[in-house]
């Protein structure tokens, strides 16, 4: 289990304020689809473009969130919005991720056989999708869209004159992204990958 806790909340958090990210669809797709060795090997190198690329728009966004404490706030605002939504749907957040927590401090145990670590990691994936999709459902909320939609402008203003750089970063995901759809586009018999 690579993905820590922490990781998975900053990513969360991450997608919550920005709304970015590579493509779950094509990150998703890419296992169930007929890929050839070649496609397969494509997708692993773009999903990992991806998720660097992603560490730095994160990387930045909390150095902007650290020097604007009013961002930071009302980031962290439309988070709880996001978690209160969930509870009432009738997830509950803190317990999932309690879990996840117990689940992955038991598979870096010493001693744990491979079959419990094949259980926990399973385990562990099953409720890292259940966050994801009562995530998916809260952001779907009118007064949660609309909070991130206000904040997003002014975040990505703000990342933009913390980084010049950040309109590139921002193309690069893009990019990745537009990639690995043509790349499962050609593996389901469309236009051929590049």
């Amino acid at each position: 289990m690579q993905l820590t806790i922490k990781r998975l909340l900053g990513a969360l958090a991450l997608v919550t304020t920005l709304g970015i990210g590579v493509s779950a669809q094509a990150q998703q797709a890419a296992p169930q689809s007929n890929l050839t060795p070649e496609q397969m090997q494509q997708i692993q190198t773009l999903q990992q473009q991806g998720q660097q690329i992603q560490q730095e728009i994160a990387a930045l966004q909390e150095q902007v969130l650290t020097a604007n404490p009013e961002l930071a706030e009302r980031n962290d605002a439309i988070q709880e919005m996001a978690m209160q939504t969930m509870r009432e749907a009738g997830f509950n957040p803190e317990e999932t991720l309690q879990q996840m927590e117990q689940l992955q401090t038991e598979y870096q145990t010493e001693g744990v056989s491979a079959e419990r670590k094949v259980e926990l990691r399973t385990l562990f994936e099953q409720n890292k999708t259940r966050l994801q999709q009562a995530q998916q459902t809260a952001m779907s909320a009118p007064k949660v869209q609309q909070a991130r939609a206000d904040l997003r402008t002014e975040l990505l203003q703000a990342m933009q004159a913390a980084d010049p750089e950040f309109p590139a970063m921002m193309k690069a995901l893009e990019e990745v992204e537009n990639q690995m759809r043509e790349v499962l586009m050609a593996a389901q018999g469309g236009a051929p990958a590049q």
